[in-house]
């Protein structure tokens, strides 16, 4: 139980923040819009947690049901629902318009008649009438004013379902059992087949965006919380390993093998959830599935302890990497171009050549401000002074433009596999230098 001075800490560390539903819808107008790719094929990454968050959604769905999905974001889970769930009807609630308009997109692809989407602020919105079940996928967190939300919705429903990041009692996400790792390990396998046997994938093959304006709001909750807000109801909670933060540097091209790939992730899912789930261990899990029913009785679970003290040894991939002996000025008049060097070191499985026509690998480098935002996304870029081998250092004179306005700033050099991916995109952190632009 959380003592008072706990209480008041967590809400401390909420209120610094500034969430507001202005920079969350404004985030997510930024991140829905323009997209393209196809959330259901069995190549792309992100289908593993549509398919399986719809998978423990299902369990809940009977015939006939009206189903509410609130802060459905582009519908991509709602739409694989309704087209599991035929007979049943769903209508998803968000108020991003972007997000919405990419949902009637999607739907009326697959040629579904049985969902419909409204824009509505879950801070105020009500049901028009009685639903048999609410769903919100990594969408709760995103409420300023759970406790309402419940007691507000819960007058025309008795069940909902949540699935939501697991949190601790400061609200912060409680990674405690992160296996994206598995995935990581297959998506490295894949590319290196992709590489060896020349089995070009197809699709939009581009660089990660930058990040959107605004700020999502990122509440997390501990079991606690939620079975404070759902009192009177019957709460079981299962944990889920879905939900991947790493896609690869190439999350929308598609092919056989990386169908396949993508299918052999999931089968591993469905079975480590069963596994830990046998084992009391599955609470540990990054997310939850949560299941509420007004008036059920239901035995209450715990989150079992276990040791943080985990050694990761992924397998090599193609975009490792190394950056040191970084030389040049810290202090930089605004505007002006300079020159440095830094040594990288090759850690892949891959060549890395800036001499080619196609694709080539070059050095360049993005500049934060004081408060971390991203103020120049695409630097100059630096050709490598050969190809470099696994294993192999170089190092590379690098040319450096500083921003216009001068300020404190954090100069991040960084690799590009040119119009694939940034490396730091693809999980190799970037090399961080403080600098003053003058």
């Amino acid at each position: 139980m959380l003592t008072f001075a706990d209480r008041v800490a967590k809400w401390l560390n909420w209120k610094r923040r500034h969430w507001s539903t202005t920079r969350d819808r404004e985030f997510h107008d930024a991140l829905f819009a323009g997209q393209t790719y196809d959330p259901f094929s069995a190549s792309y990454p992100g289908y593993l947690t549509i398919r399986r968050f719809a998978d423990l959604a299902a369990a809940h769905i009977g015939e006939s049901d009206e189903v509410l999905d609130l802060g459905c974001g582009p519908g991509e889970v709602t739409c694989e629902l309704a087209r599991r769930r035929p007979d049943s009807r769903f209508l998803g609630v968000d108020h991003s318009a972007e997000a919405l308009a990419r949902g009637e997109h999607l739907a009326g692809r697959l040629g579904l008649t049985n969902i419909r989407f409204e824009r509505h602020d879950l801070e105020r919105y009500e049901p028009s009438g009685r639903v048999a079940l609410v769903t919100m996928f990594d969408a709760f967190h995103h409420l300023l004013d759970p406790a309402g939300f419940v007691r507000r919705i819960g007058r025309l429903c008795d069940r909902f379902f949540l699935i939501e990041p697991a949190g601790n009692w400061m609200g912060q996400w409680q990674k405690t059992l992160d296996v994206d790792w598995l995935s990581e390990a297959l998506f490295v396998i894949r590319d290196r087949l992709e590489y060896q046997f020349d089995l070009a994938p197809v699709g939009l093959a581009r660089s990660t965006p930058a990040l959107p304006a605004g700020e999502p709001t990122e509440h997390r909750y501990s079991i606690e919380d939620f079975s404070r807000w759902f009192d009177g109801y019957g709460v079981d909670i299962c944990g889920t390993v879905a939900g991947l933060e790493s896609y690869g540097a190439t999350p929308y091209e598609s092919s056989t093998l990386r169908d396949d790939i993508g299918q052999c992730i999931y089968h591993l899912v469905v079975d480590l959830e069963a596994s830990l789930r046998r084992s009391d261990l599955d609470l540990s899990a990054k997310h939850w599935a949560i299941y509420a029913e007004r008036g059920r009785s239901l035995p209450p679970r715990r989150v079992p302890h276990l040791s943080k003290h985990v050694v990761r040894q992924p397998l090599v991939g193609p975009y490792d990497a190394e950056y040191d002996a970084f030389a040049g000025p810290t202090d930089i008049k605004a505007g002006t171009v300079i020159d440095a060097t830094v040594r990288v070191t090759n850690r892949s499985w891959r060549v890395w050549d800036s001499g080619v026509q196609k694709n080539a690998v070059l050095l360049s480098y993005h500049w934060f401000d004081a408060q971390g935002g991203l103020a120049v996304d695409d630097g100059l870029r630096s050709p490598l002074p050969r190809p470099v081998a696994p294993g192999d250092s170089v190092v590379v004179a690098l040319r450096i433009q500083s921003p216009p306005d001068p300020g404190r700033y954090t100069l991040a050099i960084d690799l590009v596999h040119e119009d694939v991916t940034w490396f730091s995109r693809a999980g190799v952190p970037a090399l961080r230098i403080p600098v003053r632009v003058v």
